[in-house]
């Protein structure tokens, strides 16, 4: 990091401090850092798709090094992996910063190598096709160790009207369309998770994207919740109903 006034526009900019990340997987900010402690000293955390975020310079500072995993965060975005590796302290060890697809985290990082990978507005919030979504749930499988963890968040199966800063520019019935195509990935996404969950391949856990409102009780099965708008205005009408989901790898 070059000095504090650096470390926070950065913060700033990116809006992707630690405990923001950890409020969108429904966690709190020691919550999320004991999923990273809990992989240990020779287990591995992959940040896929960091975007500008500083998190692993937040966690370099709150976990003893001793304990601390392999961090790598990784984004196919060059600038957003420039701003980030400006956050680490130069010679920090047992952290890398690269550029890579969170579509090729098995190939850069072996089969059964990570303990935990956390996902945030990445997929399925990026899909496009059903075919896109089942191969990044693949990489998921193929990556994590049995036992290991997947973090994902937000799957807005009922999105508001800026769920998506692309819809600022539509007209309405473009708007409509688009959201009627991201309810109907995101929905697919699920299903083919219950898929994979039912195959014993994974096990779920779905928990509503924290903000400064009461939670709201839900279904264990996301798909059988319906939330009304009224009881949560704030974040629906900004982002629509966000959940995140915890994907536990089986053990053999």
């Amino acid at each position: 990091m070059n000095d504090t006034k650096t470390f926070e526009r950065k913060m700033f900019i990116s809006g992707r401090n630690l405990e923001t990340v950890a409020a969108w997987h429904g966690l709190s900010r020691e919550a999320l850092l004991d999923h990273i402690r809990q992989a240990g000293p020779d287990g591995l955390v992959i940040d896929t798709g960091s975007g500008r975020s500083p998190i692993f310079s937040e966690v370099i500072d709150a976990v003893d090094p001793t304990v601390r995993p392999f961090l790598a965060a990784i984004d196919t975005d060059p600038a957003c992996v420039d701003v980030v590796q400006e956050t680490i302290p130069p010679g920090t060890p047992k952290v890398t910063v690269e550029n890579v697809s969170g579509l090729d985290m098995s190939k850069k990082f072996g089969d059964n190598s990570a303990s935990l990978i956390i996902a945030s507005f990445l997929f399925p919030y990026w899909n496009t096709n059903k075919q896109e979504g089942n191969q990044f749930i693949d990489e998921l499988y193929s990556t994590l160790k049995p036992g290991g963890k997947a973090l994902l968040a937000p799957l807005y199966l009922q999105p508001g009207p800026s769920a998506r800063h692309d819809a600022r520019e539509m007209t309405q019935t473009q708007r409509e369309e688009f959201f009627d195509h991201l309810k109907s990935v995101e929905r697919d996404f699920v299903e083919e998770l219950y898929k994979r969950q039912k195959a014993g391949e994974i096990n779920l856990s779905f928990r509503y994207a924290l903000d400064e409102l009461d939670q709201i009780p839900m279904s264990t099965d996301p798909r059988l919740t319906e939330v009304s708008p009224k009881r949560y205005p704030h974040w629906y009408d900004h982002y629509g109903v966000g959940l995140a989901v915890e994907i536990t790898k089986s053990e053999p």
